[in-house]
């Protein structure tokens, strides 16, 4: 028996009993009629994913393995079978195998009772309404990764109001949501719910601009609303979990929480009372770190689709991060400042997810663009950018207009070419530009 090229397969080199996904597949189905003797494949139940789960061992010069396991050695290399509920297609648990005897490892494998009262629960859609189900097979499959038609864009306007851009044409969005409570800048909302509205509407928005399967990643944290007076406490919003719990709610799925670390002391002295008394319950670290939260919007395109049918294998092969990346989620970058604006971040960091999560020639969008750090950063990898910025100021409280201060760094900080840039002041500019071309 070999692979479809005429080679042994894994299996082979490494001596398995149990060599092809369909023998695995025969020694569960017989399980399951002794287990679940009620229940019919197909019906009521039908295979998942089937893998070999196992640690690659010491191989000799002819390919094969040097000496075959034995004991729980052995046990370490198993066939892992997915059941599935019909009706969901969810997992409702697991068979596992030995790949060397094709015994079936009792103590790694989902309970009878565990897998029946599943397959029963999943029966029932009215258990499903609202819940995170799978996703139908993408249309695209047989197509290639189209280039986005945008130009460079600074827009001036609600971001609520992103359609105008029209669906799926997004490669990438990064953004940085204006923080709640934090600054007197900020006090624009009537409670903590309607910013969290607020930020539902962009992301909804978000989700219809941005390609299926393509990446949005937020940087957000907790803030703290001061207290109201000396016999109340302040409050500590966790806007991390909420915007997380809004994207998963969106249509994107999880993916990474990175954490941009700061150097210590670089947040202030939340601490200091504790430092003092050291009493429990006293105690309050002191906030380092932010969240950058990585989602993936929801689709059945793998990874390495976009990878096989980008539009441009040259763009593909010069998109290849370089060395020097972040290995672990903590990414250490120092603070930025502006005199323009009162919260940005480093221009590293939008580097990084840019890097990371886009091609080159990618159209990377800001929904709350600012003075236009994710732009400085797109320019820079060779990607184009479209900034949107409501840039309201009704009491004048900004030194600079962030729609003027973008268009004025463009060339002189970003390195972009003022030609190669459309400027927007407002959605129905960016329609009629649309017809026109």
């Amino acid at each position: 028996m070999t692979g479809t090229r005429g080679k042994p397969t894994v299996a082979e080199l490494r001596r398995y009993k149990v060599v092809l996904l369909r023998q695995a597949k025969g020694i569960v189905r017989n399980y399951l009629k002794e287990e679940l003797s009620n229940l019919k494949e197909g019906s009521d139940w039908v295979f998942g994913l089937g893998e070999v789960d196992a640690p690659s061992p010491k191989m000799g010069e002819d390919g094969y393995i040097l000496k075959v396991p034995t004991g729980n050695a052995a046990k370490k290399h198993r066939w892992v079978v997915q059941i599935r509920s019909p009706t969901t297609q969810l997992r409702v648990g697991q068979v596992v195998v030995e790949a060397y005897t094709g015994e079936v490892l009792v103590a790694q494998t989902t309970s009878n009772s565990v897998i029946k009262s599943q397959l029963e629960f999943h029966l029932d859609e009215d258990n499903f309404k609202g819940r995170y189900l799978p996703v139908k097979k993408s249309k695209k499959h047989r197509e290639i990764m189209r280039r986005s038609p945008h130009r460079n864009m600074i827009i001036k306007g609600d971001s609520k109001e992103l359609s105008n851009l029209g669906e799926e044409t997004i490669d990438l969005i990064f953004f940085s949501p204006p923080y709640y409570s934090a600054r007197p800048d900020y006090y624009d909302y009537n409670g903590y719910q309607d910013y969290l509205d607020l930020l539902k509407e962009v992301i909804e928005a978000c989700k219809y601009v941005l390609h299926e399967g393509r990446f949005i990643v937020v940087n957000v944290s907790p803030v703290i609303e001061k207290r109201r007076d000396r016999k109340s406490s302040s409050t500590r919003y966790p806007v991390h979990i909420d915007v997380g719990r809004i994207l998963v709610e969106a249509g994107f799925d999880f993916i990474e929480d990175i954490r941009w670390v700061k150097p210590a002391g670089a947040a202030g002295h939340r601490g200091r009372r504790f430092n003092a008394d050291r009493n429990p319950m006293q105690y309050k670290s002191v906030p380092n770190t932010e969240n950058v939260l990585v989602f993936r919007k929801r689709s059945t395109l793998l990874i390495d689709w976009f990878i096989r049918n980008h539009h441009s294998p040259e763009i593909v092969q010069s998109s290849k991060v370089p060395d020097g990346y972040q290995r672990t989620e903590l990414w250490n970058f120092h603070p930025a400042n502006d005199p323009i604006h009162p919260a940005i971040f480093p221009v590293e960091l939008a580097q990084e997810v840019i890097r990371n999560y886009s091609f080159e020639d990618d159209v990377v969008l800001d929904p709350f663009g600012g003075i236009g750090t994710t732009a400085e950063a797109a320019v820079r990898l060779g990607r184009r950018f479209i900034m949107v910025d409501l840039d309201q100021d009704p009491d004048k409280k900004k030194e600079r207009s962030y729609i003027d201060t973008m268009w004025e760094r463009a060339e002189s900080k970003w390195g972009a070419n003022k030609e190669d840039i459309d400027l927007h002041l407002s959605w129905d500019t960016v329609r009629s530009h649309d017809t026109e071309e």
